[in-house]
């Protein structure tokens, strides 16, 4: 979720209708994936649907997972270092990567979406995001950075000012890359996620940044819950969650 002030109306680009690719280059056309349950559109957007909704049981991804192993610097969401992050940052950790999970509220959790921005805004954005930056200090340049809804603000933040970056995940967020003094670092890949209804990830924003990477995947979908990857939130959604590590995981592979 990105704060007020970070984002405002924008004029959006229309988005191409053509089969999807793992990585978009440079001069090509941006790729948007949602998935729906029967495989359809999920509206008269054009959006694509190739990729069927999983079935069956949750991701296993240890020991069978051969990928790269990347070092990850992962940012929480507003309700803080809740169990059903850290079960989430786990799962990338099962798959053999390194994962670090700095806390920008220093011990302090919340129930409510609401309750975690009210903390967040009385901290304010920039020590949030100043925090962050002094979490990756003691860490190598050459790592992908990821953040969860406000923790965006601090993951995209240094994978836009700080050298190195191996690439970015952004979960349930995105802020335009002139925030940061844009635009967007050539050569740092990018994969966006998010509910395709979601209101407070802010979608049309996300789709107009993943529209400014060179190489940028965003995928969204069915449902409008925020915080879907965190097991103790009523928005968790383990079918959801299970094809976005799916593919965070072969995103980490290819950037590794």
């Amino acid at each position: 979720m990105s704060p007020p002030s970070l984002t405002g109306p924008r004029r959006l680009s229309p988005l191409p209708t053509a089969g999807r690719r793992p990585i978009r280059q440079p001069n090509q056309t941006l790729n948007v994936t949602c998935d729906t349950p029967a495989k359809r559109p999920w509206s008269s957007a054009p959006w694509n649907s190739d990729i069927g909704w999983p079935t069956g049981p949750a991701l296993v991804v240890s020991p069978a997972y051969r990928g790269r192993m990347t070092e990850i610097l992962l940012f929480h969401h507003a309700l803080g270092q809740t169990p059903g992050f850290l079960e989430f940052a786990d799962r990338w950790r099962g798959a053999g990567h390194t994962v670090h999970t700095p806390d920008l509220y220093e011990g302090a959790t919340f129930e409510s979406v609401e309750e975690g921005v009210a903390h967040a805004e009385g901290i304010g954005f920039g020590e949030i995001i100043r925090r962050g930056t002094a979490a990756a200090a003691s860490l190598p340049e050459r790592i992908v950075y990821a953040g969860v809804s406000l923790g965006v603000l601090p993951a995209q933040s240094l994978a836009q000012r700080r050298p190195g970056a191996r690439g970015a995940l952004l979960l349930e967020s995105a802020v335009p890359p002139e925030s940061f003094g844009g635009p967007w670092p050539a050569g740092v890949p990018a994969q966006l996620h998010a509910m395709a209804d979601d209101e407070l990830a802010e979608v049309p924003v996300m789709r107009e940044v993943a529209g400014q990477i060179d190489a940028a995947e965003l995928f969204l979908y069915p449902g409008g819950g925020h915080l879907f990857t965190d097991r103790g939130t009523k928005a968790y959604d383990e079918a959801a969650t299970t094809l976005l590590l799916r593919r965070t995981l072969d995103f980490l592979d290819r950037v590794g």
